[in-house]
């Protein structure tokens, strides 16, 4: 299980997403200028996330960290609203999970339906 994150250590860098293993402390990151993720459920963050102002993160059956990501044409561009991740053409649809993530290198976001 991987933890992906927005790079709440240093929000400035060009590196904008961070991966973990779920077993290992927080202090155990790396950071990525993209990233590909599949199995992802978002939860709550936890209180060490939390002081470095990272409210949601993602847990991942897998994750690779990149320097670009091939999006899919049918992949479905997603925001943060500060409270949820939401498909950005429709933000009344909080997305919980979804069966890939791609993280791009300018900061975009895109997942692949079925979401719920």
């Amino acid at each position: 299980m991987k933890i992906v994150s927005g790079n709440y250590r240093d929000r400035r860098s060009p590196l904008h997403w961070i991966i973990r293993d779920a077993a290992e402390g927080m202090e155990c990151y790396k950071a990525f200028p993209a990233a590909e993720a599949s199995g992802v459920r978002f939860r709550i963050s936890t209180d060490g996330e939390e002081g470095f102002g990272c409210k949601v993160v993602a847990d991942c059956q897998s994750a690779k960290g990149k320097k670009n990501v091939a999006v899919p044409k049918n992949a479905l561009p997603m925001k943060f609203d500060g409270v949820d991740f939401v498909l950005a053409q429709a933000r009344h649809r909080i997305i919980k999970s979804c069966r890939m993530m791609w993280l791009c290198a300018d900061g975009s976001m895109f997942v692949l339906e079925p979401v719920t």
